[in-house]
C-alpha cells in the first residue's frame, strides 16, 4: 500500500548529526517541561532550533545555561542528552480537517500522510487522532493500538458538504485527552493538518494557548501545523498566530505534495529536544528554571516533590517508641534490597531498590525499564514497607510471575524469581 512507502520515507529522514563547522546557530528556544519526580535529578526537556523550526545538533553542556531559583550551575553539573539517544516518549494528537475545503486530492494527501506519520512514531510514543469538518470527532483515543490507529486514519472520509470548520475547538479536544488521559508520558505535542481557516469554533484563541503552556505541574504542548493554502499565507493568519503563541512551527504548503514530508519534519524536530539534567534541591517548593543558549532563553515554574531529611528530635522519640531494632532493619533491608537480571537481555545486571515504592515496565521513565516486547509500559511496582515487600502487577498484558506462578500481588522472600515478558530477575535481600 502507498502509506507503507511512505512510512519507510518517514523512518528514512536523518537524525540528530554530530556538529559541524557550519552547523546552524540557535534562534528559537523552548523549555518545555521541568520534572522532578526522579530521585534527586531534575529533569529539562529543551528544544534548540533555527528559526525554521528544525533542531539544531551537536549542543552539549557548554552550550547551555540553566538557573534555578536564581542559582546557576556550571556546564560541569549538567547532564545533556539529545531526545534522539535517549528514547523518551511523546503523546502525540494529530489533528487533521476532514472539511469540504479539502476535498479531493488534498484530504487523500492528508490521509496518506496521516497514516505514514503513525508508522513512523517510535512503538513507546502514545497516538491519538482528532479530526473536524462541521464538527470534532475523536476518531481515536490514547487506548488504541497504532495498527488499529492506521486502519482508522484510512477509514477518515470528507465530513458532509458543509464549509464550516471549528480548528480551536479540535485543539482544545486535543488539549482535553492529554491533560485527561492517565499514564501518558509527560513530553506532549500536537500535530495539525488544516487549511488554517475557522468559523464555528466556541473557543477562543487565548484560551487555547492559556491551556497549552500546561502549569507548574504540567508541561507546556506546543502546537506543530501543516498549513494548506493554495492562494497565499494570508489565509494561515491563524495557524500561524497558533502555533507562534504555543511554541510550536507551521510549514506552508502549497500543494498536497509535501503532507506527509512536512509531518515527519514534525516529528523529527519533537525528537530533536534535549534532555538537560541537574541536581535540584527537592524542598516541596515553586521553583523557576531558566535556561539559555545563543542569547535566547526561556523559562517554566515547577513545584518540586519534597525529599528532605526530616531531623526532628520528636522523630527520634517517635522511631525508639515504635522499636529501633525493627526500624534499623528495615533501613538496613532498604539500603541492600535488590534485584538481580538473570534472563533476558540484561543478564547481571543488579538494581538496588531505593525508595517505597518502585515501578518497572517498558517506558523510560520506570525505575527499572525491563527491555523486553512482552512488558507493558507500567507493568508492575515493588512497594516496600517496614514489615514487609510486596510485588503487584499494574494490571498488565502479559502477567507478573513469582517461582512461575502469576500473581496480582506477592510477598517477595530472599531468591524469589520474578518473571516479566521474556526477562528473569531474582530478588535479593
Amino acid at each position: 500500500m502507498r502509506w507503507m512507502w511512505l512510512a519507510i520515507a518517514f523512518l528514512a529522514l536523518p537524525v540528530a548529526a554530530e556538529p559541524t563547522a557550519d552547523a546552524p546557530a540557535v534562534e528559537r528556544l523552548f523549555l518545555d517541561d521541568v520534572d522532578a519526580s526522579g530521585e534527586g535529578w531534575v529533569r529539562a526537556w529543551v528544544r534548540a532550533e533555527t528559526r525554521a523550526g528544525m533542531a539544531v545538533p551537536g549542543l552539549t553542556a557548554e552550550d547551555f545555561v540553566l538557573v534555578d531559583n536564581g542559582s546557576r550551575f556550571d556546564p560541569d553539573e549538567l547532564r545533556v542528552q539529545p531526545g534522539t539517544e535517549v528514547a523518551a516518549p511523546v503523546a502525540w494528537v494529530l489533528v487533521l480537517n476532514n472539511s469540504r475545503r479539502l476535498k479531493g486530492a488534498p484530504l487523500d494527501a492528508a490521509r496518506e500522510a496521516a497514516i505514514g506519520f503513525a508508522a513512523a512514531l517510535p512503538p513507546d510514543d502514545r497516538l491519538a487522532v482528532v479530526t473536524y469538518g462541521g464538527g470534532v470527532r475523536i476518531v481515536a483515543d490514547f487506548e488504541v493500538p497504532r495498527r488499529e490507529v492506521q486502519a482508522r486514519l484510512a477509514a477518515v472520509a470528507l465530513a458532509g458538504d458543509s464549509l464550516a470548520t471549528v480548528l480551536y475547538d479540535s485543539i482544545d479536544a486535543a488539549l482535553g485527552l492529554l491533560a485527561e488521559t492517565a499514564d501518558l508520558p509527560r513530553r506532549h505535542a500536537i500535530a495539525v493538518l488544516s487549511d488554517g481557516r475557522d468559523s464555528d469554533s466556541q473557543r477562543g484563541l487565548d484560551e487555547i494557548v492559556g491551556r497549552s503552556r500546561g502549569d507548574e505541574l504540567r508541561p507546556r504542548t506546543p502546537v506543530f501545523a501543516v498549513g494548506y493554502s493554495r492562494f497565499g499565507g494570508r489565509e494561515l493568519d491563524k495557524l500561524v498566530e497558533l502555533t507562534t503563541a504555543t511554541g510550536g512551527s507551521l510549514r506552508h504548503a502549497t500543494s498536497p505534495e509535501p503532507f506527509a514530508r512536512y509531518l515527519a519534519e514534525i516529528i523529527e524536530q519533537a525528537r530533536g529536544a534535549y534532555r538537560v539534567e541537574f541536581a535540584g534541591d527537592l524542598d516541596g517548593e515553586l521553583h523557576r528554571v531558566e535556561i539559555r543558549s545563543a542569547g535566547r532563553s526561556d523559562s517554566r515554574t515547577h513545584r518540586y516533590p519534597d525529599r528532605r531529611v526530616a531531623r526532628w528530635p520528636w522523630i527520634v522519640i517517635l522511631l525508639a517508641l515504635a522499636g529501633g531494632a525493627g526500624y534499623a532493619l528495615s533501613r538496613r533491608r532498604a539500603r541492600t534490597a535488590a534485584l538481580v537480571f538473570v534472563g533476558g537481555a540484561d543478564v547481571g545486571r543488579k538494581v538496588f531498590l531505593h525508595g517505597r515504592v518502585i515501578t518497572l515496565g517498558s517506558l523510560s521513565e520506570n525505575d527499572i525499564v525491563i527491555p523486553s516486547d512482552a512488558a507493558s509500559r507500567r507493568h508492575a511496582r515493588i512497594v516496600q514497607d517496614p514489615d514487609e515487600v510486596k510485588l503487584e502487577d499494574l494490571d498488565s498484558s502479559n502477567g507478573t510471575f513469582v517461582n512461575g506462578n502469576a500473581i496480582r500481588r506477592a510477598r517477595l522472600h530472599p531468591g524469589d524469581r520474578i518473571r516479566i515478558g521474556d526477562v528473569e530477575l531474582v530478588y535479593h535481600q
